[in-house]
């Protein structure tokens, strides 16, 4: 009697282990597929950066190439972006006050 008492203890106590390792898994797992869809979401999102910034580089040497092939459009861009004057030269600022 005592050892049919003792076989069903120690199933009890192998079902248990066995449940809490398994639930333990079943944790881990979880967690690395909430990692891994955090991961991917940022993987998108960096995705987009590169492109953006991807496409402002072939913008920035264009207008280096369009530059290099116009010696006039640094000049222009000066005066206009820049404010800039040649020595001959001046500006006169007019302030708009009817806002």
């Amino acid at each position: 009697m005592a050892s049919i008492l003792h076989g069903r203890f120690f199933r009890i106590i192998f079902t248990i282990f066995s449940l809490i390792i398994i639930a333990v898994i079943a944790k881990n797992i979880y967690i690395k597929q909430v990692q891994i869809k955090a991961l991917a979401k940022q993987n998108e999102q960096l995705d987009k950066q590169i492109a953006h910034i991807s496409n402002k580089i072939v913008e920035i040497k264009r207008n280096i190439n369009i530059a290099e092939a116009d010696p006039h459009i640094i000049e222009h861009r000066a005066k206009n972006d820049l404010m800039m004057v040649d020595k001959n030269e001046s500006i006169i600022i007019f302030h708009d006050n009817s806002k």
